[in-house]
């Protein structure tokens, strides 16, 4: 996105803070990195502030002439792609290992209800600072409609497989620190065979899987902090 500022004596819109994708071109980046100069915001009056940055853009201001606006509006529609998949396990893994946790690893879709339903219980005020004691939450983005296509991480297919999928959404699993399955949501049958997929845990018997999912990938969680979450599970409206 772009924002004029329309303040410029001069009358015309000459000053623009843009964000540049990470992923253009060197060639791209030649021709706009001598002549910006990295400023912390300029935004047009009327944009409320603060207003959030993801941080792989990078906020820039600049002088131009009506002919270099319209080329620079044109950078500004280039869409950066989401990371990859190897990309953000590899992160967690490395925040699992700083902070001596596991890693909670679910998989999700714009179109999948129940995907909504967990995200929404994760980030829970009552329920965030309690599970992340133990484990790092980490979403990958697969199997999407046409529309959303580039939603995906790229490479999520791949670790669904890895991890025991796919069978349906959400799918979830807990890996340690080293970003190796320790246990995942497919609830085992009565004679101790692979069961199916628990998804988000509603049902009594797939909040007794994710309890016992929790209890294998975290030993050492309390008791207190385990019986909280089951509770909240427990409690919720089916």
């Amino acid at each position: 996105m772009g924002f004029v500022d329309t303040k410029e004596r001069s009358g015309f819109p000459c000053a623009l803070a843009f964000v540049v994708p990470r992923g253009c071109s060197s060639d791209l980046r030649a021709h706009i990195a001598p002549r910006t100069s990295l400023v912390c915001h300029t935004f047009h009056p009327s944009i409320p502030l603060p207003i959030k940055i993801p941080a792989r853009y990078i906020l820039v201001t600049m002088k131009t002439n009506m002919l270099s606006l319209v080329l620079l509006l044109s950078i500004i529609a280039v869409q950066a792609a989401p990371p990859s998949a190897d990309e953000i396990i590899g992160e967690a893994t490395a925040k699992a290992t700083a902070g001596n946790k596991s890693i909670y690893l679910h998989f999700g879709a714009s179109w999948c209800g129940w995907c909504k339903r967990l995200d929404a219980f994760l980030a829970r005020p009552d329920i965030k600072p309690v599970f992340e004691k133990y484990f790092v939450p980490v979403k990958l983005v697969v199997q999407e409609n046409e529309k959303n296509k580039a939603l995906e991480n790229a490479g999520s297919d791949g670790w669904l497989t890895k991890v025991g999928g796919p069978e349906g959404l959400p799918f979830s699993a807990f890996l340690d620190s080293k970003g190796t399955l320790i246990v995942n949501s497919k609830r085992p049958s009565k004679d101790g065979t692979p069961g199916g997929n628990i998804g988000f845990p509603a049902a009594p018997e797939e909040i007794d899987w994710f309890v016992a999912m929790m209890k294998k990938a975290a030993p050492k969680i309390s008791e207190a902090d385990l019986k909280e979450i089951e509770t909240a599970l427990r409690v919720q409206k089916k």
